[in-house]
């Protein structure tokens, strides 16, 4: 369950990052959408954030503490920005003049960017421990 789950993340992630060639209703839903597999693997995940009070603090992590902490908030920032911006499904609840402010559309753009390169990078911490269980599990 958990690598379809992360499968499914990175498909929509990627999917999302082609807003150029999608229609804005459908990049927003898709964005949006993206939220729900992303609150369940925090929830699947929940032993990691419970134990950050406990054990040895080493450098690799406190390197994956920082990664968490800016993917977190680029994702948050790229999620309130893209509500704030959101020219279809939310454009009846934000004010046109808070919708059409050119500052939140940059801001929007540079965290998308930043939490695609984090979002790469925390499947690249993570990635040799998934494919080790996924050979464990599936292999022998």
């Amino acid at each position: 369950m958990s690598y379809l789950l992360d499968i499914l993340m990175l498909i929509l992630l990627v999917f999302e990052m082609m807003f150029f060639y999608l229609p804005p209703v459908l990049h927003e839903a898709v964005g949006v959408a993206l939220l729900l597999p992303i609150l369940w693997h925090l929830v699947l995940n929940r032993r990691y954030v419970s134990s950050l009070g406990r054990g040895r603090w080493n450098g690799p992590r406190g390197v994956r503490f920082a990664l968490n902490v800016l993917l977190a908030s680029a994702c948050l920032v790229t999620v309130i920005s893209g509500c704030l911006t959101s020219s279809v499904l939310f454009a009846d609840i934000v004010p046109f003049s808070l919708r059409s402010n050119p500052s939140l559309y940059q801001l929007h753009s540079a965290a998308a960017r930043y939490f695609l390169v984090l979002a790469g990078l925390h499947l690249g911490w993570h990635l040799p421990t998934w494919w080790q269980r996924w050979l464990f599990a599936y292999v022998r």
